[in-house]
């Protein structure tokens, strides 16, 4: 298994450096160790490397406005942040990709209760290998 040890930078929305394909989006109250070791190996799957090929970007409670940040990216994977936080007028469900502003948009749920449910794990993983092209026939 892949070194999951490498430190994954963090940016906020008023230091904008886009990085690789790939933003994570995830809310303040779920970034923790633990819940950073879960993105790690979300994207050691998808052989992502946290130094060029996605960006994580950490989101307030009072939310950020994505709007022409998420243009950047061919793919954004929201973690537990509704729509209506990111500025977005959408209604989004679970583990549904979403086109929009060519980007690849996926919403799942926050890595808390990815990791403690199978199945939402499961459909996860289902719906990433749909989004970056992985999937088997």
């Amino acid at each position: 298994m892949a070194d999951l040890y490498f430190k994954i930078p963090k940016i906020s929305s008023t230091d904008w450096a886009p990085k690789g394909e790939t933003l994570i989006i995830l809310p303040a109250v779920e970034n923790t160790e633990a819940h950073l070791g879960f993105i790690k190996a979300i994207t050691a799957a998808l052989k992502l490397s946290a130094e060029t090929d996605f960006t994580l970007m950490v989101v307030p409670a009072e939310g950020i406005m994505l709007g022409r940040m998420m243009s950047s990216f061919s793919y954004t994977l929201i973690m537990g942040v509704a729509p209506e936080d990111l500025h977005l007028n959408l209604t989004a469900k679970a583990h549904k990709v979403y086109f929009l502003e060519g980007s690849r948009l996926l919403f799942t749920y926050a890595p808390s209760a990815l990791l403690t449910d199978q199945l939402k794990k499961a459909a996860l993983w289902k719906s990433l290998q749909l989004m970056y092209g992985l999937a088997t026939k």
